[in-house]
């Protein structure tokens, strides 16, 4: 692995159905239902993709004092629009007239999106989530793009390790038996985590606090990153090579970003060097795990379970978010006793959901205030701040 393992605040992502918003010049063209004025612009009210949770926050922080990022006291207002389609090459005109876009991981934003998106005149992209791989091709077009970073930490470490104990404890298993009406303990009898060796692959933020955890069951635990962190040691684990890692582990949980180093880390190879029954997580990026090579090694007994709230592909799979898919290999893994899945509800807390909406609308009034200044720069010919800051 030539390339760094690190977690970017796995950041990743929102639980939430899909959804764009636009940041307007004058008017939006985009399907909208019920608006109402509130300190900041226009909340566009709408039922579909956005949940009503979010809806509330965005109101919620709308009505609220002046944000505490923008260093005037000048407040720029927003009007804002929640479009009722996904952001696709179909429904991007729908972007016409706004200068700014807000979009989630589930939203499709690449390369040609946006293109078009800059001929419509839109300068800045304000992503619900994380790990956004076109950042640099954006900037080259002349598109800002701004992203969330260290929104979720507590609620990922949180995840895993619900995640590791459910498993760990065959939690599914007991409650499919009470379910049924027979109470068999067979094949029931579960490991302490004292008695387990934890190997965690990527030691940022979140694969520290994932790490804080595990010591308080006195877990031993080892770690794999190209950058050590000092928290790590002092918290009593040790770090080790990849291969010891797995080796030697008896749990193995991912936290780190996804690059070209670290693609299908978790493969058909590098599972023949576990030990046998070893259990998996990955709440960190899909394509960690290679999907066909993790069934195949559940069915073989190599793996003893496997634990993810990310799959390979899910950004594509599970954008309708009413469905499930139902191929082969998610088939398999639905069938099996020993497997958990979700899909992307790590992050899914109050406070995460919070976070994100106020750092959008905080980054999308920023952006306001930048466009008026450089307009009214550009009408008097000077550079001077025309609110007299």
């Amino acid at each position: 692995m030539q390339e760094e393992c690190r977690v970017e605040s796995e950041d990743r992502r929102t639980a939430q159905p899909s959804s764009w918003l636009s940041l307007c010049a004058s008017s939006c063209s985009g399907k909208s239902e019920k608006r109402r004025k509130a300190r900041g612009g226009v909340f566009a009210n709408r039922r579909g993709s956005v949940s009503e949770q979010e809806r509330r926050i965005f109101e919620t922080v709308l009505d609220e004092t002046p944000s505490q990022y923008v260093a005037t006291t000048y407040q720029p207002d927003l009007d804002i629009v929640f479009v009722d389609a996904r952001l696709t090459l179909s429904t991007v005109e729908l972007a016409a007239n706004a200068k700014a876009v807000s979009v989630s991981v589930q939203d499709h934003c690449g390369p040609g999106i946006l293109y078009k998106l800059h001929e419509l005149g839109v300068r800045f992209v304000a992503n619900r989530f994380a790990g956004s791989s076109e950042e640099d091709m954006a900037r080259s077009i002349g598109i800002e793009i701004c992203q969330m970073s260290g929104h979720c930490i507590a609620s990922l470490a949180e995840y895993t390790i619900t995640m590791i104990l459910m498993l760990e404890h065959k939690l599914s298993l007991a409650v499919d038996r009470v379910r049924s009406g027979h109470c068999s303990l067979h094949d029931m009898a579960w490991t302490e985590l004292a008695e387990r060796t934890v190997g965690v692959v990527g030691t940022g933020e979140v694969g520290v606090s994932v790490v804080r955890w595990l010591r308080a069951f006195d877990t031993r635990v080892i770690c794999f990153d190209v950058t050590e962190s000092e928290k790590v040691t002092e918290l009593g684990a040790e770090y080790v090579t990849m291969d010891e890692l797995l080796e030697t582990s008896d749990v193995i949980t991912l936290h780190c970003a996804l690059t070209p180093a670290t693609y299908h880390l978790i493969n058909a190879t590098s599972l023949r060097k576990c030990k046998k029954g070893v259990h998996i997580i990955n709440v960190s990026r899909g394509p960690l795990v290679h999907t066909n090579a993790i069934v195949d090694a559940l069915y073989k007994g190599q793996v003893g379970a496997f634990g993810a709230d990310v799959l390979e592909g899910d950004t594509r799979q599970f954008l309708d978010p009413n469905s499930f898919p139902r191929d082969s290999k998610f088939e398999k893994l639905l069938s099996m006793k020993n497997v958990f899945l979700s899909i992307h509800a790590a992050q899914n807390t109050h406070s995460a959901l919070e976070k994100v909406i106020r750092f959008v609308l905080d980054a999308l009034k920023q952006f306001q205030l930048r466009v008026i200044i450089e307009d009214a720069a550009t009408k008097y010919g000077h550079t001077r701040n025309p609110f007299g800051r």
